[in-house]
């Protein structure tokens, strides 16, 4: 690509028919020059799955967490990002038959949350389908923590495209427990 935007006088490339992979790139700055010229040559290129690890880990905390049975729990959860007010602040979230049915503020004064800014999102269900999605969609990183007991998405952080500022999230959650 540098050679391109210089204006090299001569570039050959060779891509694999196959991926569309560039396999051979030859490369002569000044065509009137000797010793300038530039040949690459790669091969045995692959994609590489920079979650797969991630990719298994859920599978199994998702494993555990069905295998403890938890359909109505309780726990205290944040978010951390660039979010409109009140999206960051520690709650305690509430979910009944698989769905949030009270977020309220973990400040001890049990105020109720909006619920628009929430939603069904805070399951735990839902944090696992927030990191599936982030696998699925290749996020630029993800680091997730599961819990070794129960399974359930501890921490994660997910920045989604190293391109874009302030579009990472990240969470905290404790332990749920049973309501």
């Amino acid at each position: 690509r540098d050679a391109l935007d210089r204006g090299p006088e001569f570039v050959a490339l060779e891509f694999d028919s196959e991926t569309g992979f560039p396999v051979k790139a030859q490369v002569d700055p000044a065509v009137g020059l000797f010793d300038d010229e530039q040949t690459f040559f790669a091969s045995n290129l692959r994609e590489v799955d920079i979650h797969a690890e991630t990719r298994a880990a859920l599978a199994a905390a998702r494993a555990k967490w069905v295998a403890a049975g938890l359909e109505d729990y309780s726990y205290e959860f944040n978010w951390s990002c660039f979010c409109v007010p009140g999206y960051t602040q520690r709650v305690i979230v509430t979910v009944e038959d698989g769905s949030v049915t009270a977020v309220l503020k973990a400040d001890g004064t049990g105020q109720p949350v909006r619920e628009d800014l929430f939603g069904n999102l805070l399951t735990v269900e839902g944090l696992f389908d927030r990191i599936a999605s982030a696998i699925d969609q290749g996020a630029a990183s993800l680091s997730v923590t599961f819990d070794e007991a129960l399974g359930y998405p501890a921490s994660a952080a997910i920045d989604w495209s190293y391109m874009v500022i302030d579009e990472e999230i990240s969470w905290q959650m404790d332990a749920p427990a049973a309501n």
